[in-house]
């Protein structure tokens, strides 16, 4: 097969990646009436990343409709991967009517959900594909038939296609190997099997890859490439390595990828290029008309860019280091926020602290919330200043063991059991307080609360860089113990049987409260009543409202 009405032949090495002008230039409208302006450079890449429904494929389908006679190649998520066979189904005849059709019906508003074109597309790349190593191969074979030096043929060779394809399935962590036949079709040779295949016999993964990196080696030389979704039916440890690898390929292309994948997004991180995020795309009947979208800086915080790419703009950086039921308390009573766990106080604050101080770069709103932990009302104020609220009990799980929301949850569980619900709550909240004035707990609880105070005592007492540069030998840091105060305030507290007092001053999760409230309402477990808790206090709104005026607002 020749090569007849292939658009282009491989790329040869000698093309310079990035620098210059760029290939095209978008300035894609946004919603707030402002544009953006989207350079794509050769050998670079923009990725645009995004939840489901926020107008990715919108935007692919626009950056076409938009590309003013620059190259351009589109490649949608839902085209066909199924083949007839191991080559195409056309002839050269049909190769040339077919590819104005297929660009037709990518110019569609239904090609954002729609292939009409899904035949004739796979048709397409493999005689592409196929016609670009035969014009290859038939090249050389002139200039030997014809009597040129060998040097001149060495110079002139350049790493076929088919070598290429197999380069990147390599790169791609992809088991196979693929061979042109005397019948100009294409097998696999997989090093798991012990015999070889056709192409159309591959998975859809193994196919998705194929077909991908074949339609990008066989793209025209300074085009761009528009991706979407290349993560399609194919495993997160392969999708990542082979889209890397592809615009490698081509360094004299550009190319927009559009991905829901975090992983993928990274590769704007190890490539040339810009990484944006996508959150909403307006409409006007079927036509896409403008987007709520960003440029993502790199100076963003790591702890922020899982919310960053998932396209959030109001983030609250909280203690901890994964999704726990202090997290989702958190989204219950800060509607609109996404909680960030962020490791201890300190990484908390310079989260929040990165992001003010890069706010020129980025559109996020980035706030900071830390446990009681004893804090003094300086403490609070310079967190508050920091942006940074400071919680009024030790930590956020007392909020569950408040007696406003046990008695809540015993309403429930009065219903369920056929039980007094007052029984319920009063039998729970002075089984708490029992437990609290077991023999040596005031005195644990007041130790555990007055160390982290002397902690911050102590390293706040730390002399400075320029002290430290003035060359004295030693330092000494003096500091009182909190102890006596704590335990005085835990006293009296336990004096009046007041457990909210408690949840305010002591870590009293770290005690047997939450055992003896949950077997008083008569639960399974701990995980069961908080559970329930999270479930009373997302119903009502009363109980929410209370516990959201006694954490206070944000700063």
């Amino acid at each position: 097969m020749t090569s007849g009405s292939a658009q282009a032949s491989p790329v040869s090495s000698g093309c310079t990646p990035g620098g210059g002008a760029p290939l095209h230039t978008w300035t894609i409208p946004l919603t707030d009436g402002s544009t953006l302006a989207v350079p794509v450079l050769a050998g670079e890449v923009a990725v645009f990343v995004g939840a489901n429904g926020a107008g990715k494929s919108a935007l692919s389908y626009w950056l076409q409709q938009n590309a003013h006679g620059t190259p351009l190649r589109r490649i949608i998520a839902h085209r066909r991967l199924w083949l007839n066979s191991a080559g195409p189904d056309i002839t050269a005849s049909a190769r040339e009517k077919q590819g104005p059709t297929v660009e037709a019906y990518n110019r569609q508003p239904d090609s954002r959900w729609l292939d009409n074109a899904h035949s004739m597309r796979t048709n397409i790349v493999l005689f592409d594909f196929l016609g670009a190593e035969n014009e290859r191969n038939a090249r050389l074979a002139n200039l030997h038939d014809s009597g040129a030096p060998r040097e001149v043929i060495d110079a002139t060779i350049e790493t076929s296609p088919l070598r290429r394809l197999n380069d990147l399935m390599l790169t791609a962590g992809l088991r196979i190997n693929l061979h042109l036949t005397v019948q100009g079709s294409l097998e696999v040779e997989h090093q798991d099997r012990p015999a070889t295949y056709p192409i159309s016999q591959m998975s859809d993964g193994e196919k998705s890859a194929l077909l991908l990196a074949a339609e990008v080696l066989t793209s025209p030389r300074n085009s761009i490439l528009v991706i979407d979704e290349p993560e399609r039916h194919l495993h997160r440890a392969i999708s990542a390595d082979l889209v890397g690898a592809v615009i490698k390929s081509r360094p004299d292309c550009g190319f927009v990828v559009m991905t829901h994948d975090l992983e993928l997004a990274k590769v704007a991180g190890s490539t040339r290029g810009t990484l944006y995020v996508v959150a909403d795309c307006q409409w006007s009947g079927q036509l896409p008309t403008s987007w709520t979208m960003h440029r993502v800086d790199a100076e963003i915080p790591e702890t922020a860019r899982s919310a960053v790419l998932g396209g959030r703009t109001k983030i609250l950086f909280v203690e901890g280091e994964d999704l726990s039921t202090d997290t989702a308390l958190y989204g219950l009573l800060f509607p609109g926020w996404t909680p960030v766990p962020s490791g201890g106080c300190e990484s908390v604050i310079r989260a929040v602290t990165g992001l003010g101080l890069t706010s020129q770069n980025h559109w996020l709103e980035g706030r900071g919330i830390v446990d009681g932990d004893g804090r003094s009302p300086d403490e609070v104020a310079t967190l508050r200043a920091k942006g940074v609220l400071v919680l009024p009990v030790s930590e956020v799980e007392s909020l569950i063991y408040q007696t406003a929301v046990i008695k809540a949850v015993a309403s429930l569980q009065g219903e369920v059991l056929a039980r007094d619900p007052e029984q319920l709550s009063a039998d729970a909240i002075n089984a708490a307080l029992a437990a609290l004035k077991v023999v040596g707990v005031a005195e644990r609880l007041a130790a555990f609360v007055a160390h982290l105070a002397l902690q911050r005592a102590v390293t706040d007492g730390l002399p400075g860089r320029d002290e430290l540069a003035k060359g004295a030998s030693t330092f000494t840091v003096t500091a009182p113990s909190p102890y006596p105060a704590k335990l005085a305030e835990i006293k009296t507290a336990l004096a009046a049987d007041d457990l909210d007092e408690m949840a305010r001053i002591a870590p009293i999760r770290d005690s047997q409260v939450p055992d003896a409230v949950w077997r008083k309402l008569r639960f399974g477990s701990r995980r069961d009543y908080e559970a329930a808790a999270r479930g009373v206090i997302s119903r009502d709104a009363h109980l929410r409202s209370l516990l959201t005026n006694l954490v206070g607002q944000l700063p």
